[in-house]
């Protein structure tokens, strides 16, 4: 219920219905953060998992919490608090990051054209597990005109998986 009346922005029942949850676990909190992180309530949502988790019922963020705000700061356009949330995962909170954590930073990155940093955290992904991050560069290349990242890009691509449209589609 909290995570259909997030997806509809209902934020005000959202807080309504997960108060009533008697003992709040990391995913009842995930689908919380996630709620107010995908209607542009960063600031809540950050507060959420940095603050109110661990305080109200000794919940740390996992990442899946991380998956969530990462996503929102891409879509926002956010890259200081991308970066910094990011970083946090690692320091504060010992989470190893998956390669779709790297792709949001790719994402956020290449929706603001900096192209080089984006490809740059692609560069430091092991190649099999590159290639989402790396078709993401290819659309951000597209997007902003830049022929040499994108055929970079779109390169890795074919080499990890031939078979793979995204690059042909996206070029």
């Amino acid at each position: 219920l909290v995570e259909t009346l997030g997806k509809f922005g209902q934020l005000e029942e959202v807080s309504q219905v997960f108060a009533r949850i008697r003992q709040p676990n990391v995913f009842s909190w995930n689908i919380m953060v996630a709620a107010y992180a995908q209607n542009g309530r960063l600031e809540e949502s950050r507060d959420m998992f940095e603050e109110k988790m661990a305080e109200r019922d000794g919940v740390r963020p996992d990442e899946i919490t991380f998956m969530s705000v990462l996503h929102a700061c891409s879509h926002l356009g956010l890259v200081e608090e991308s970066l910094r949330q990011f970083a946090s995962m690692v320091v504060d909170h010992a989470e190893t990051p998956r390669v779709e954590h790297r792709a949001c930073v790719v994402d956020v990155l290449g929706r603001v054209g900096e192209l080089d940093g984006a490809e740059d955290v692609v560069g430091s992904l092991p190649a099999p597990s590159g290639a989402l991050a790396w078709t993401t560069l290819t659309g951000a290349a597209k997007m902003h005109g830049a022929v040499g990242h994108g055929v970079r890009a779109a390169n890795a691509v074919f080499r990890m998986d031939p078979s793979d449209s995204a690059p042909y589609v996206l070029l």
